[in-house]
């Protein structure tokens, strides 16, 4: 019996590995996120150009996070990168109605045209620290995420300040971990 304890317990502490895909329009805020996750500060202020691939540590799972560029002429690239993935993370500008309303065209294309539905997704309403940000039920309004065929969750963040940004981590642990088997 202790034996089999042992075995129990030291699978569940191995670390998993999982493909997380993050997503979103140019200027929204994917790379200050991961650098706030892996890093702890941000970085100089880039627009991605291609794709960041970074590798997060959240509990007892890894996280493969592909960051895909937001800028329009990449997103054809995107397609080959969402083959698979454990979960999307979409990140939105939530200071922007009009580019919500874009952000919104993007994430049901994206669905669409690469058979990730049903999979994970956990929406960031980045920038929430700023005047003009949208409250959060205004953004899941405009995304129309009630529609959304699978689990979801829409977390408000600031990632220059790291507001929400561990609680994002611990929803999409929470969606995997319930739901998904490890890659």
């Amino acid at each position: 019996m202790g034996v089999l304890l042992t075995k129990i317990n030291r699978r569940c502490r191995r670390s998993k590995r999982y493909r997380i895909v993050i997503v979103g329009l140019e200027g929204a805020g994917k790379k200050t996120i991961l650098d706030k996750l892996q890093l702890g500060k941000v970085t100089v202020k880039t627009l991605s150009t291609g794709f960041h691939v970074r590798r997060l540590k959240y509990k007892n799972i890894v996280f493969t996070a592909w960051d895909l560029g937001g800028m329009l002429n990449l997103r054809f690239l995107r397609r080959e990168y969402l083959k698979k993935p454990t979960a999307i993370v979409y990140v939105v500008d939530s200071t922007d109605e009009g580019m919500l309303e874009l952000a919104k065209e993007e994430l049901q294309e994206l669905l669409r045209n690469t058979g990730v539905v049903g999979i994970p997704l956990l929406v960031m309403a980045n920038k929430q620290d700023l005047p003009e940000a949208l409250p959060v039920s205004r953004v899941s309004e405009v995304l129309n995420l009630t529609h959304y065929v699978g689990p979801w969750h829409l977390q408000p963040t600031c990632a220059t300040a790291s507001d929400g940004l561990y609680e994002s981590c611990h929803y999409l642990f929470l969606m995997i971990t319930l739901l998904q088997k490890p890659a």
